[in-house]
């Protein structure tokens, strides 16, 4: 089995081409050097992830530059590092592998210093979030033992990480900055501040481990599972612990369009709707879509929900 690692054995591994499990600045992550293109593509071949890169992870935005990405891209974000925000810049030349063919890849400086250590005797490190596509991410070793067993040269136990959240992802165009992905701060034009923390009991917050049903399918942010009380109907969850509509990213539709077409046995009949205000029946907080199957020879069958709202009201 492989053996948990000590910092110092960790630093060692990956400046031997290895790859690995460690606690980032936000959430377990696989890590390897972003200077090493064999490790990068086993890591990547670990996640069975093609033409979706992760993030590179750096000491400074100096390492950043060095690695060969743009500094007019990096100057934009230098106010906000280091910390948990991710930015995602156009990307090519000697290491472009790290792009998976996209021609684009995310980075961030870290604050953590445990990962400043390891960053400024390796270089710069390609991540991707300790899990398999479409489970959750790793709140803990073990949990990541089970994603990757003995495929990986070593992990590094940081406890439980439960309730942490993955980065914010944005992307910088012109003088405007575009949110990818909700993460661990929230951006707006004055700069960052923290995100919401994780509600420890929260049932639809996949990261404080009190997730109800199995998740079905997953995007980087969102997911799908069948409702536990009313089997035949499924939920759309956003991973983030938003409340509010416009909490939402304009990325994060894209991604509920992606799971809508992974909602098992889906009719051509159906209905998508969300609850918001306990008079329209929200009885959690943390906003999520109904995907409501609908078909013939039920009493309810040509009756829109309006219809079917209205009926309720007049009773």
């Amino acid at each position: 089995m492989t053996k948990a690692a000590s910092i110092p054995e960790a630093i060692e591994v990956l400046r031997r081409g290895g790859v690995g499990v460690i606690p980032t600045d936000t959430v377990y992550g696989l890590v390897a050097r972003a200077a090493d293109s064999a490790a990068v593509r086993r890591l990547y071949a670990l996640k069975h992830r093609e033409h979706k890169p992760g993030t590179v992870i750096a000491a400074s935005v100096e390492q950043l530059v060095e690695l060969g990405v743009e500094e007019r891209y990096l100057n934009k974000v230098r106010r906000w590092w280091p910390g948990p925000l991710s930015v995602e810049t156009p990307f090519e030349g000697r290491y472009d592998y790290l792009s998976q063919e996209t021609g684009h890849c995310a980075w961030r400086v870290v604050a953590d210093e445990n990962l400043q250590k390891i960053l400024k005797q390796t270089g710069p490190l390609q991540t991707s979030s300790a899990n398999q596509p479409g489970e959750p991410v790793s709140v803990d070793v073990e949990m990541a033992r089970g994603y990757f067993g003995d495929g990986v040269d070593f992990y590094v136990d940081g406890g439980n990480l439960a309730g942490r959240l993955p980065s914010t992802v944005i992307r910088v165009m012109a003088d405007e900055i575009e949110v990818i992905r909700r993460g661990a701060v929230d951006v707006d034009a004055g700069g960052v501040r923290p995100a919401r923390p994780v509600p420890q009991d929260c049932p639809l917050c996949r990261t404080n481990g009190n997730l109800r049903g199995t998740v079905l399918f997953a995007t980087e942010g969102a997911y799908l599972i069948e409702a536990s009380t009313q089997p035949g109907k499924y939920l759309i969850i956003p991973d983030a612990h938003v409340e509010a509509l416009d909490e939402l990213t304009d990325a994060w539709w894209a991604e509920m369009k992606a799971i809508l077409a992974h909602v098992p046995g889906l009719p051509a009949d159906y209905n998508v709707t969300i609850n918001i205000g306990s008079n329209a029946g929200q009885t959690l907080p943390h906003l999520h879509f109904w995907v409501i199957p609908r078909v013939a020879g039920r009493r309810s069958s040509g009756q829109g929900l309006a219809g079917l709202m209205n009926a309720v009201d007049q009773a």
